[in-house]
């Protein structure tokens, strides 16, 4: 909305509040009754915002009510945005990264475990050579006895 005081929807051919408003109290000339009593007839929402207007006994105050509605319905919906915007989860790209590294780790271990466990790490040939070559004793495993 361009004109946060129009009421209506804010279509060309729709008819403003101001516009209304004159029709209403009698201060348009005859060719914009004529004009607006087409759209009037034309549609139920401003038919229904004319019969509401003329129903309005203190029509000196009119004014002022539609302007503290138009406050009012402009201050819920700031609420309502801002409140919408807390809401939101918000980006933080560090915290993203931090959790798909501390996933892939756990993952990664998860699978290193699980194949250590399972043996179904293929072991060099060269060190199968030399654990079937070996022998220990206890005297391999002290090296101070060696000397």
């Amino acid at each position: 909305m361009a004109n946060w005081n129009d009421i209506l929807s804010g279509k060309d051919e729709e008819v403003n509040d101001d516009e209304l408003l004159k029709y209403v109290n009698g201060d348009l000339p005859d060719e914009d009754i004529h004009r607006i009593e087409q759209k009037i007839a034309s549609s139920a929402f401003v038919n229904d915002a004319v019969d509401g207007l003329q129903e309005f006994n203190n029509k000196e105050r009119l004014n002022s009510y539609v302007r503290q509605l138009n406050k009012d319905l402009h201050i819920h919906l700031n609420a309502r945005k801002s409140k919408q915007q807390k809401r939101q989860i918000k980006d933080y790209p560090y915290t993203w990264i931090t959790i798909i590294v501390v996933l892939s780790i756990c993952i990664l271990g998860y699978f290193v475990i699980h194949l250590y466990k399972n043996n179904k790490v293929p072991v060099p040939a060269n060190r199968q050579q030399e654990n079937t070559q070996r022998t220990i004793t206890p005297s391999s495993l002290n090296p101070v006895a060696k000397g």
